[in-house]
């Protein structure tokens, strides 16, 4: 018999120092810290990526929002400009407008002003062919108010004059007259006819004023009267 001590166990005698191990053996445990670790650096991986990604979408955002910003300050600086050319080609066309008419006006000014001499020579023949209704005159006659139905269409009307207070702006004195019978500065004549544009002076009225005559000096008219 050997010296090996036997140790009695229910299921038969197993000898001591066998190296055999039974179900709680230390190396299970190793094992179970190793597959924690790996899965702990797993899931710092994996937040290390998610971290990276929520940056990069975050960049991303940050450089759409900058783009949206410089995109909206373009578009308002182009209507900007859009507004400012609106504005400036309203008013060109504004310009040209008053422009055209003022030139418009002073064409129809021109016409009005060469067809004067004509209106005056017409009523001088009038006038000096007084009551005559022979066709010749009622002719000049139909002639006339045709010239002046024209003329009163594009805006020319004539000055009044007879009997107005003198009017420089309207009227021409080339002549005056000491008289008691008319206010002083009175229009008693007219020589010539003056003319209106749309309001405006085309030509003068040719007029001759009344001028009051100067007072007697006191005591003037009385000498001799006493006996």
């Amino acid at each position: 018999m050997t010296g090996e001590a036997v140790t009695n166990t229910p299921g038969g005698a197993v000898p001591e120092g066998s190296g055999e191990s039974g179900p709680g053996s230390g190396d299970e445990p190793a094992g179970d810290l190793g597959a924690a670790q790996a899965a702990l650096a797993d899931a710092r991986r994996q937040l290390d990526q998610a971290r990276a990604e929520a940056e990069a979408a975050r960049a991303e955002a940050a450089a759409a929002r900058a783009e949206a910003e410089a995109a909206r300050r373009q578009a308002q600086e182009t209507l900007d400009q859009l507004r400012r050319l609106q504005a400036d080609f309203t008013n060109y066309r504004r310009r040209m407008m008053e422009e055209q008419s003022r030139w418009r006006q002073e064409a129809e000014a021109e016409l009005a002003r060469a067809l004067l001499p004509v209106v005056d020579n017409l009523e001088r023949a009038l006038a000096a062919a007084g009551e005559d209704d022979h066709p010749v005159v009622q002719g000049v006659a139909m002639v006339h108010r045709q010239f002046l139905e024209v003329l009163r269409q594009a805006g020319v009307e004539p000055i009044a004059a007879q009997g107005q207070p003198f009017d420089p702006y309207r009227h021409e004195a080339v002549a005056r007259e000491e008289t008691a019978e008319h206010p002083d500065g009175t229009v008693i004549e007219v020589f010539q006819k003056g003319y209106l544009y749309r309001g405006r002076t085309l030509r003068p009225a040719m007029v001759k004023v009344a001028v009051a005559p100067p007072e007697a000096a006191p005591g003037e008219g009385t000498a001799g009267s006493s006996g």
